[in-house]
């Protein structure tokens, strides 16, 4: 992930490199939502969730990667004075630059 993610901050502009990363937050927080929700049923139905749970920690760990993109694109997270807000599953980035 952290390959394609260079490789995209190195080939976009920074608006569209913003834009898309905020694109793949939105699907991963949708994934996510998924995830708890297929663990929550299994454990209601007494199953076993630890496959799902695997892969509810591979996707957060996705997620952290992508938040940790951003930053980047305002030359560093010394200088990023944003915020990232996903609501009805819709990510709101709204930033400056110090």
């Amino acid at each position: 992930m952290k390959t394609y993610l260079t490789r995209l901050r190195n080939e976009l502009d920074t608006s569209t490199f913003r834009a898309t990363v905020g694109v793949m937050l939105q699907e991963i927080r949708t994934a996510i939502d998924k995830q708890r929700t297929l663990i929550a049923l299994e454990r209601l139905a007494r199953r076993h969730s630890a496959v799902r749970l695997s892969q509810l920690r591979i996707l957060e760990e996705t997620r952290a990667m992508l938040m940790a993109a951003l930053p980047e694109c305002y030359g560093g997270s010394s200088h990023f004075t944003g915020a990232l807000a996903v609501t009805d599953n819709v990510v709101h980035l709204s930033a400056s630059a110090r």
